[in-house]
């Protein structure tokens, strides 16, 4: 097959709950601002622990445990970019961690919480570090959203709901310069069975949802269906088209994960599991809105910035595994055997590559696509799960047990920046890609890095009291 162009991908925290993924974990690098080729479409973090970059690289949002004359209660805090002045934020509501939903507005994000059976979303000003009125949201015992890329639909629903599964609902959400606290309009989506994840193409035009038909006794039967809804007109959202996938056992636990992959163009969507006991990853045609075929592989897949290039993983016996890789056009596919099984993998943005490791253990192993040639990196020993791309592609920056670290791909080189004793946990990249911000010590130090001169230009602590 000819050689797929590539995605950049890197670890996604989504919605809700982290995924714990039944194979490998598929790497997004939605944590970067400057990953403009993210194919999950909206930005969900969780800030317990992390923190959140907005679009344009001028805030910091993460939460501290702030002391008000006694009493401690978990703030938001902003942190503003280059000179990390931090701006106590509101307190948190509810017993869950709050997550952000960036939107293309670098000044807007969406705070969402928990309460009592539902959720709560109000806008956050990042400027400012203040929010405004919650939206008028439907009733409902919601557990989960997901924001379209463009920011103007957010799904509501309740994953995982065997005992009465009901549908999800859409609303149209304001952007501003229009009001943000009025009512949103709210469509009810019937769902043939249990929800389990949903998703928007990038551009919005499409909303591909993911469901488990529920038996008598209130169990999931071995089976799914996928739905594809036009959701290119507010106010609206036709059903196009159901794919039902009698006796195919998904592979996925969590809430709004990445069961469904979607490319980047929106031509395609795909579900991972077994089926007769075979790894199988089915394909939507969802431009056609039509079946387009079954891959011998298991998931989550990830796409190439073409889409034309489908990669996924099979799990051998003997402790191996092969990342299996697909030109949808052609319906060819070829395999690479790895010496691991749960292979975690990446590929390079210019495409010429696939990274992989195991999971829970260090160690990359670099193909190239062209020759399909292994080679196990140099240096260090890593993993890939917190990092960032450099703007000329070639050069990975991580964090990995504290350390900073470089990793050059086309040399296969990994190289120590700073040492384990700077406790680094969390990474990204401004988007004029010279500096680095780096989160420390469980996210209460905040270090400004210069790719440029490779040291630490400012450093900030998180405030303890008000």
């Amino acid at each position: 097959m000819t050689r797929p162009p590539s995605h950049r991908r890197g670890l996604s925290l989504p919605i809700v709950a982290a995924a714990l993924i039944a194979g490998c974990y598929v790497n997004e690098a939605q944590e970067s601002a400057g990953n403009d080729a993210s194919q999950d479409s909206g930005l969900h973090i969780r800030l317990d622990g992390n923190f959140v970059l907005n679009r344009d690289g001028s805030r910091v949002v993460t939460t501290a445990l702030l002391d008000d004359d006694g009493v401690h209660e978990t703030h938001l805090v902003g942190l503003s970019l280059p000179d990390m002045t931090p701006l106590i934020g509101p307190t948190v509501r509810g017993s869950a961690s709050p997550e952000l939903m960036l939107t293309p507005d670098p000044s807007l994000a969406w705070l969402v919480t928990a309460s009592g059976h539902g959720l709560v979303v109000e806008p956050l000003f990042l400027d400012t570090m203040t929010t405004a009125a919650p939206l008028d949201l439907p009733s409902g015992d919601f557990n989960a959203a997901i924001l379209s890329g463009d920011g103007r639909r957010l799904v509501l629903g309740e994953v995982w709901n065997t005992r009465d599964p009901h549908g999800i609902t859409l609303l149209d959400m304001p952007l501003p310069p229009e009001p943000l606290t009025r009512t949103t309009d709210a469509l009810t989506l019937d769902l043939p069975g249990a929800l389990f994840d949903a998703r928007f193409t990038r551009d919005g035009a499409r909303l591909v949802v993911l469901t488990v038909p529920v038996d008598g006794e209130r169990h999931f039967e071995r089976a799914a269906t996928v739905s594809v809804y036009d959701t290119s007109v507010a106010g609206a959202a036709p059903l196009l088209g159901r794919f039902h996938l009698d006796g195919f056992a998904l592979n996925l636990l969590g809430l709004l994960t990445w069961s469904i992959r979607i490319s980047p163009d929106g031509h395609f969507a795909a579900v991972s599991g077994t089926e007769h006991d075979v790894a199988t990853t089915h394909v939507i045609d969802l431009a056609a809105v039509a079946y387009h075929g079954a891959y011998a592989c298991d998931g989550p897949v990830g796409f190439t910035p073409d889409s034309h290039g489908m990669i996924g993983f099979d799990d051998l016996a003997a402790g191996q595994s092969q990342l299996v890789i697909s030109d949808l056009y052609a319906g060819t596919s070829e395999a690479i055997t790895l010496d691991y099984r749960n292979p975690i993998y990446w590929i390079s943005p210019d495409g010429t590559r696939v990274v992989t490791y195991p999971f829970g253990a260090r160690g990359l192993v670099i193909t190239d696509l062209d020759t399909m040639e292994s080679v196990r990196s140099s240096g260090a020993d890593v993993a890939l799960d917190e990092f960032v791309v450099g703007p000329d592609a070639d050069f990975i920056y991580l964090v990995d047990h504290g350390g900073l670290y470089l990793l050059d791909i086309e040399l296969g080189e990994v190289t120590q920046l700073e040492s384990t004793a700077r406790d680094y946990d969390n990474i990204n990249i401004l988007p004029d890609g010279d500096r680095l911000i780096l989160a420390a010590e469980d996210t209460t130090r905040f270090d400004l890095w210069s790719v440029v001169t490779a040291s630490v230009e400012r450093s900030r602590r998180l405030p303890t009291r008000l």
